[in-house]
């Protein structure tokens, strides 16, 4: 059997930059080595072919990362999955599969394979989160629920596992528990930023009693500054309040940290709500249609898309009466 020369695949993979493919790369380098000091070629051709096969899985676990990518290094992934020589290779795979399998959202095979490592590991935070999407993905919210309190009675004050409560109560529409939820960890003291801009955020899509959640947005922004999405929702709760001024500048700002000479889908909604403080229904209307539905169904609830659509139901609704 004719052996291929190792410098051009080392040559090959020295080019990639991502860890998991320069540490298989020491692995190959350690089995050049071996192949070299083999007396036995057949014996040595297998070492090295072993060597290829890793590099290959490393590098697909880089291809399923992106979305373009995705497809051809998942299909890589799951032949080798069906050879996979042990334990731990499987293993390894299926977590590879879990970025590509979410990336395709294809949640039939993701759920059947964050289901396998959750059973292999009940604590794994990797596969919940992976098996809590496949059940949202699949429409069977009920059983993501379940899922999730049922991982908070062994951790009760797990942060993922209340998010995902949380993301579950959304998805229902349920904005309410879904910011009660989120206000137990700001409570704690264990709310991150992002944490505090979405219960701020979440404050628009029910009427609370205290109007707009104005203060947990400014707490939010002052503890990551010149962030674009926190400015942005404070931007929308200032117009909810009538602080047209006060939004058309945090508004502005957040635009020019993000660069961008015109809104997009976000600021088209902010502006149409802008307009309608100011009795230009008309204006509204038209900027409310220029916010894109998101291409996943998972990204509607909560969105800048369910605010606009609800705003020109209302002023459908106002139109007919």
């Amino acid at each position: 059997m004719i052996l291929p020369d190792p410098k051009f695949w080392t040559g090959r993979a020295a080019r990639m930059t991502n860890r998991r493919v320069e540490s298989a790369l020491d692995t190959l380098l350690r089995w050049r080595i071996i192949v070299y000091s083999l007396q036995d070629r057949d014996v040595a051709a297998q070492v090295l072919l072993d060597g290829i096969s890793r590099m290959t899985v490393a590098a697909a676990a880089m291809l399923v990362s992106s979305d373009v990518t995705a497809q051809q290094g998942v299909a890589i992934l799951e032949q080798a999955l069906k050879s996979a020589a042990s334990g731990t290779d499987k293993v390894n795979i299926e977590l590879a599969l879990l970025d590509g399998l979410t990336n395709l959202s294809n949640y039939d095979r993701l759920l059947s394979i964050s289901s396998e490592l959750g059973a292999l590991n009940p604590d794994s935070k990797r596969a919940f989160r992976a098996q809590f999407l496949a059940f949202r993905g699949l429409g069977r919210l009920k059983e993501a629920n379940e899922l999730a309190n049922e991982r908070l009675k062994r951790f009760p004050d797990d942060l993922d596992t209340i998010r995902a409560l949380a993301v579950n109560a959304e998805d229902r529409g349920d904005y309410r528990s879904a910011s009660d939820l989120l206000q137990k960890l700001a409570m704690s003291g264990k709310a991150e930023s992002s944490d505090l801009n979405q219960i701020a955020w979440l404050s628009l899509f029910f009427p609370g009693t205290g109007g707009p959640d104005i203060e947990t947005a400014i707490k939010a922004s002052q503890s990551r500054q010149n962030d674009s999405s926190i400015l942005h929702t404070l931007g929308c709760l200032y117009i909810e309040a009538g602080q047209t001024k006060e939004a058309r500048e945090v508004l502005v700002r957040a635009m020019d940290l993000l660069n961008l000479d015109e809104p997009n889908g976000d600021y088209w909604y902010a502006f149409g709500r802008l307009a309608e403080q100011f009795g230009e229904t008309a204006v509204a209307r038209t900027d409310y249609q220029k916010v894109p539905k998101p291409k996943s169904v998972l990204k509607i609830p909560g969105s800048t898309y369910q605010l606009a659509q609800n705003r020109l139901s209302a002023l459908s609704a106002n139109k007919l009466n």
